[in-house]
């Protein structure tokens, strides 16, 4: 997980790949309560946004036909054990990548800079 927006969902992957991590991916109601716990422990109260390890950013529907979110290690997020949301928004673009809010729901925002990200498929 990421706080905050400097430089956006493509700089927290390329902060958390430089380190040698990823982006987390929720995979269950209790990990959901773990990042919960640890967004209300450590987080500044007045953010509101958390990048966390799903996206769609693919511009041809030959790798992603489906149109799913994927997670930052190529599974669908349909797959990935976790998967509810706190905003039921519909992706316009395939460049759409993850965030939570601060009870671990997920959402969406816009992907900016995707010139330079090489995900992992």
């Amino acid at each position: 997980m990421y706080e905050g927006v400097t430089g956006g969902w493509v700089g927290a992957y390329e902060t958390c790949e430089r380190d040698g991590a990823h982006l987390v991916i929720i995979n269950s109601k209790k990990e959901a309560e773990v990042v919960t716990k640890i967004i209300h422990s450590y987080a500044d109260s007045k953010n509101t946004i958390f990048y966390v390890g799903f996206h769609m950013i693919y511009d041809t529907l030959d790798f992603n036909p489906d149109r799913t979110f994927l997670t930052v290690q190529g599974q669908s997020l349909n797959h990935s054990g976790y998967n509810i949301w706190g905003y039921e928004r519909t992706p316009t673009e395939n460049y759409h990548c993850g965030t939570v809010d601060r009870e671990a729901k997920f959402d969406i925002t816009l992907v900016q800079f995707i010139d330079s990200i090489h995900l992992r498929a």
